[in-house]
């Protein structure tokens, strides 16, 4: 629902010049499940009418409140950041996941879940006599908010993991990082490999799940927030880092997993505040939740989700090539995506790097999405 759901409003927003344009509403839940073409075949053989209202009442349940599916309208944060440098992180690692989803035989750690979140320089909320859709003055029209939930903020995290591992038991290891993103694809390498070597002296490394944050803000281990950022990353004076760990809780994957266990994991835990306490893909953190989870099954299969603001659904290369865009601050009225090369990184570079890997290897969905994805 959720492929078809934004697949067929992107088609639109293109057509219109204008992505995100409100040519129309997009695909309601409802309206797909009565023009679904394998339902309405269903249908029509009496044996399995009432199957269909099972599943139809499953995936309703699933939108509205399990897993919802990315808004396209009503946008309530904005990411103040620079756009082609999540790309280009977003190539780098489906490259390192290619890697992983074809490893020799004496290292293969399948399954495995490899979930990455990329905290941004900061994230601005719309002012409540104003939409997103009519932001001119950002300083002015919208409020700067610290990461963290409700009046907890969340500082470093290499010391916050610290802290917490003390009492969680949590090992990590971290590195900073140059901005290259050819030096971000070896050290993110050297960084996980050095991990599992950790994990094998303790408790190993099969069937886990890995949590790599790259965190990207100005100062965040200050007491006071100061809502600094630079969109410009040739003017951008600090350095990011990257923190790769295994979570004591939601970690062990079962050898035949069924694939809702991979996204409970994530929706339940992604960062720990406290022993008891942690922040998962179904929470909002002031916005600053941008997360990319790989499901890797067995060699060669693989599934991917991108979750945003509370929300979720499968990745693909459509996602980062048009609905990412309004997600991010725009540039003199205009998004970044459509700045082209006027001092700004090239984005077509992430793109061709992107075009195979970002929809994961998973040849049943491949077969069953061509075989069904007709709608409207």
């Amino acid at each position: 629902y959720c492929e078809i759901r934004m697949r067929w409003h992107y088609i639109h927003s293109v057509q219109c010049k204008s992505p995100g344009a409100d040519c129309e509403q997009p695909l309601s839940v409802n309206e797909f499940l009565n023009k679904y073409p394998c339902f309405q075949r269903l249908r029509e053989i009496q044996q399995y009418r009432h199957s269909v209202d099972c599943i139809s009442a499953t995936v309703i349940n699933i939108a509205e409140k399990i897993l919802r599916p990315l808004p396209i309208h009503n946008i309530t944060h904005i990411i103040n950041d620079n756009y082609s440098d999540f790309l280009m992180y977003t190539a780098q690692i489906s490259r390192f996941i290619a890697r992983q989803s074809r490893p020799h035989e004496e290292q293969c750690y399948f399954p495995m879940q490899c979930d990455f979140c990329i905290i941004p320089q900061c994230v601005s909320e719309v002012k409540i006599p104003y939409r997103y859709e009519n932001i001119s003055d950002y300083a002015e029209q919208c409020e700067a908010l610290p990461f963290g939930v409700g009046m907890e903020r969340i500082g470093d995290i290499g010391q916050h993991l610290t802290e917490c591992g003390l009492r969680c038991g949590i090992d990590f290891v971290c590195a900073e990082l140059d901005g290259q993103p050819m030096s971000f694809s070896h050290t993110l390498s050297r960084l996980f490999h050095a991990l599992l070597v950790k994990k094998q002296a303790n408790s190993g490394c099969r069937r886990r799940r890995y949590i790599f944050i790259i965190d990207r803000r100005r100062n965040p281990s200050s007491s006071k927030f100061d809502g600094k950022f630079c969109l410009n990353p040739i003017n951008k004076t600090w350095s990011d880092r990257l923190y790769i760990f295994s979570p004591p809780q939601y970690n062990e994957i079962a050898t035949l997993a069924i694939q809702e266990s991979y996204v409970h994991r994530t929706l339940q835990y992604l960062l720990p505040l406290d022993k008891e306490r942690h922040i998962g893909a179904k929470n909002n953190p002031n916005g600053y939740l941008f997360c990319l989870s790989y499901h890797l099954f067995e060699q060669k299969k693989m599934k991917s989700f991108f979750y945003c603001h509370g929300y979720g659904q499968r990745f693909t290369k459509f996602e980062c090539r048009y609905y990412w865009p309004r997600l991010f601050q725009k540039i003199k009225g205009k998004s970044q995506d459509e700045l082209g090369n006027r001092g700004w990184p090239d984005c077509e570079m992430a793109f061709e790097l992107l075009q195979d890997i970002a929809d994961g290897y998973d040849e049943e969905h491949h077969e069953f999405h061509c075989q069904t994805m007709q709608c409207r």
